[in-house]
């Protein structure tokens, strides 16, 4: 009888095991996913939740990031390899339902689709709470494809080269982005730059 408890104990100790284990590679795959970047990872259900990105082009797993480490209005965005710059560090806001807001944490300003002599692009601009920086962020096998809310383009990746958009295409993986969350990090308050910018002669 006892070695009967004792054998019924162990078989239950070990599916408590097993289940764990799964329940971690569970979590660990989600986390793993291209880079990162999964609907459990994102974790942005509500309107006003944020949280910062690493985020990275499937096509060739750079890190975007603003081109030429720039401050300025109308800078572009790149793709290069990740050296842990807030320039390459994104923070990603649930502005209402499906629409995300990217901010990059080294410049404070939004990233904005805009018509440069007809075509698309992806600049970066101060905050003004318009449609232009809002986008649509959706799930896909792979990762996340990022459409425009205004303009209904994808983000894409081109090598090393200037961030574009363009229309969304299946199986391109250059439109395909994940993210890897990572730490807490300041940024460049970019308003308060502006205001003493306003202010001073």
């Amino acid at each position: 009888m006892k070695k009967r408890l004792l054998l019924l104990a162990l078989t239950g100790a070990a599916a408590i095991f097993w289940q764990g284990c799964r329940k971690n590679e569970s979590a660990k795959k989600d986390v793993a996913l291209n880079g990162g970047f999964s609907v459990k990872t994102l974790g942005l259900d509500n309107t006003g939740d944020y949280s910062n990105f690493r985020i990275t082009n499937a096509q060739n797993g750079l890190a975007a990031e603003v081109a030429s480490l720039s401050l300025v209005t109308g800078a572009t965005g790149d793709l290069a390899a990740w050296s842990n710059i807030a320039h390459q560090k994104w923070r990603i806001t649930n502005v209402g339902p499906g629409l995300y807001t990217l901010m990059n944490l080294g410049t404070g300003k939004y990233t904005q689709a805009y018509n440069y002599n007809g075509h698309y692009v992806p600049i970066q601009v101060s905050a003004n709470n318009s449609d232009a920086q809002k986008w649509i962020i959706i799930p896909t096998d792979s990762g996340y494809k990022v459409i425009s809310k205004t303009v209904g383009l994808a983000l894409t990746g081109k090598g090393t080269g200037m961030i574009t958009l363009a229309p969304f295409t299946d199986g391109n993986k250059s439109q395909i982005w994940g993210a890897m969350p990572i730490a807490p990090d300041g940024y460049r308050d970019d308003q308060v730059v502006n205001f003493f910018h306003r202010t001073l002669p």
